[in-house]
C-alpha cells in the first residue's frame, strides 16, 4: 500500500488540529498495525516539512524539528508507522508540482497561476530554499521502490528535484 493521504494544508491543521492528527498520525498507523498483520508492505509519504528548513537539503539521518503543525503531525505519522511496522518505508518529499484538477491542490500551482492571471508585481520571500519536484517522479521513485528487487524493504529515504528555488 502507498499512502497518500494527509491534510497537508498547513493553515488547515491548525485550524483543525483533531481532524489532521487523525488523517496524518492515526491512519498511517492504523495501516502500519494492518501491514505488519497481514504481512504487506507499506510506503508512508511525508514531507520536507519535518525539518526547520534552517539548512536544507536535508539527508535521512537530519533530526527532524518539525515548525508547524503540519510538519509536527507528519513526524509524528512517521514515528508510529516505524513504531509498528519494521517493513515500512518511510518517503519524505518536498513541495509538489504537476497535473492536478484544481490550481489549488498545489501551492507551486497556485503560484504559478497567480503570476500567470495578474499585471501586479507580487512580493515572495527569499529566505525559503525548497526542491519543487513532480508528481510524476516522484510517481517513478514509487515504482522502482516496489519493483526492484534489491531496494531496501524499509527505512527513510529522501526524493526531491535537484534544482532548490526560493
Amino acid at each position: 500500500i502507498v499512502h497518500t493521504a494527509a491534510e497537508r494544508r498547513p493553515d488547515v491543521v491548525e485550524k483543525n488540529r483533531e481532524v489532521a492528527f487523525e488523517l496524518n498520525v492515526n491512519v498511517p498507523e492504523h495501516l502500519a498495525t494492518l501491514s505488519k498483520i497481514h504481512n504487506f508492505s507499506l510506503i508512508y509519504i511525508s514531507t520536507d516539512y519535518v525539518f526547520d528548513g534552517k539548512n536544507p537539503p536535508y539527508g535521512v539521518d537530519d533530526k527532524p524539528n518539525p515548525l508547524n503543525s503540519y510538519g509536527e503531525t507528519k513526524y509524528r505519522g512517521e514515528l508510529a508507522v516505524q513504531n509498528v511496522s519494521p517493513k515500512a518505508i518511510i518517503l519524505r518529499v518536498p513541495i509538489l508540482y504537476g497535473e492536478v484538477e484544481y490550481p489549488d491542490e498545489s501551492a507551486v500551482n497556485v503560484l504559478v497561476e497567480s503570476v500567470k492571471n495578474s499585471s501586479k508585481t507580487i512580493e515572495m520571500d527569499h529566505y525559503a530554499i525548497r526542491y519543487p519536484t513532480n508528481v510524476q517522479d516522484v510517481a517513478r521513485v514509487i515504482r522502482d521502490i516496489l519493483e526492484k528487487p534489491n531496494f531496501p524493504n524499509s527505512g527513510v529515504f529522501h526524493f526531491s528535484a535537484n534544482e532548490n528555488l526560493t
